[in-house]
C-alpha cells in the first residue's frame, strides 16, 4: 500500500469533518477502495463516523471506470452508512442538492436482490450524480 497514515489519524479526521461542517460541502463516500489495494472504502470509518456526527451530507459513488463497476458494492456503503448514522444521502440535480432516504440493504431498496442492489438512486442517478451532472 502506498501513501502514508498520520500516527495519530483521528486528530485530522476531526479537523477535517470540521472543516467539511463549516464549509457546506458534500461528504462523497466511495466503494472504489474496495477494488484497490488499500481494501477498504473512502473515506474510512474513522473519519466518516466524524462526518456524520457533524451532520455532513453524505453522498455515494462506485468512481466507476468500466460499466461492470458501476454501483458496485452500493449494499455494502448502505450498511455502512446506516451504522455511522446516515439516514439521508444527498444528490444533485443540476448542481441543486437534494436528498433521499438510505434504506437498509435488501429491504425494499429498488432493485433488492440484484448485485450492489441496496442503495438508494432517484431519476437516473448513479452514486449520487444525476444524468444532467454526469455530462
Amino acid at each position: 500500500m502506498r501513501g502514508r497514515v498520520p500516527d495519530h489519524p483521528a486528530e485530522w479526521w476531526e479537523r477535517i469533518a470540521e472543516a467539511a461542517a463549516a464549509s457546506g460541502m458534500a461528504a462523497e463516500v466511495s466503494s472504489a477502495g474496495w477494488r484497490k489495494p488499500v481494501a477498504e472504502q473512502y473515506p474510512s470509518d474513522g473519519l466518516l463516523t466524524r462526518l456524520a456526527a457533524r451532520g455532513v451530507p453524505s453522498t455515494t459513488a462506485s468512481d466507476a471506470h468500466r460499466l461492470e463497476d458501476v454501483a458496485d458494492r452500493a449494499s455494502d456503503l448502505s450498511a455502512l452508512l446506516a451504522a455511522a448514522g446516515v439516514t439521508r444521502l444527498t444528490g444533485f440535480r443540476r448542481r441543486q442538492a437534494h436528498t433521499v432516504a438510505l434504506e437498509s440493504p435488501g429491504a425494499g431498496a429498488p432493485g433488492a436482490g440484484a448485485p450492489g442492489a441496496g442503495a438508494p438512486v432517484a431519476d437516473g442517478e448513479v452514486g449520487g450524480a444525476s444524468e444532467e451532472t454526469r455530462r
